[in-house]
């Protein structure tokens, strides 16, 4: 199902981060960790509303590209459920797996000793390798507008072929939301000619694949 792919790193300064970025960075982190500890392996573990969300997100990023063959990176790996789906899926992948929480990737191995995991920040330990597609479901969730720009400049820069992720197209409580053509004039910034995105897969959803 999935082949090794080399790693070199590029570590960089903590403190050369935004304080906003960074203090998204340890929020995700121990907001993740709490959920992991009172939810385990689960849609809520990853704060889903069920499995039914999450393989509706995950269909869509098959719009994204034939990725049948190719180098995926997937951010934010959580319990790899995204692997399992492209297994059950049948397509075949160079699948790499990166999450910040050590219990996710712990289960991650336990679960699929066959794929790719590791617990990895690609704002502070970014590889040098390129993926041909860098995909992001649900990292945006509990962002703020520094992160947010921050981590899709460093995302976009890994792909060959295309970086896609989700957001929420409305406020919710708890949840991180900026307008829809505000997430498109950031995408632009780094590709104004090749952007897509997809809705009406659920309400209050949408996913933007910007390509290069």
């Amino acid at each position: 199902m999935s082949k090794k792919v080399n790693i070199r790193n590029e570590s960089k300064d903590r403190g050369s981060l935004d304080p906003e970025v960074l203090q998204c960075h340890n929020d995700q982190k121990h907001r993740y960790g709490e959920l992991y500890r009172k939810y385990q392996d689960s849609p809520q573990g990853m704060h889903f509303v069920s499995g039914h969300t999450q393989l509706s997100r995950f269909l869509q990023f098959l719009q994204m590209g034939n990725l049948e063959g190719k180098k995926v990176l997937d951010l934010g790996c959580g319990f790899g459920d995204f692997y399992k789906f492209l297994k059950e899926q049948g397509i075949c992948v160079q699948y790499r797996g990166y999450d910040i929480v050590r219990e996710f990737i712990t289960c991650c191995r336990e679960k699929f000793p066959d794929g790719h995991f590791e617990e990895r920040d690609i704002l502070f330990k970014k590889p040098r390798v390129k993926f041909d597609y860098v995909i992001a479901s649900g990292v945006f969730a509990h962002a703020n507008l520094p992160f947010f720009k921050e981590m899709i400049k460093v995302a976009y820069g890994l792909c060959r072929t295309a970086f896609g992720f989700n957001m929420f197209d409305t406020a919710q409580e708890d949840f991180f939301h900026i307008d829809e053509e505000e997430v498109l004039h950031w995408c632009r910034q780094m590709n104004p000619a090749d952007i897509k995105v997809t809705r009406d897969y659920l309400p209050g959803d949408y996913t933007v694949f910007v390509y290069r």
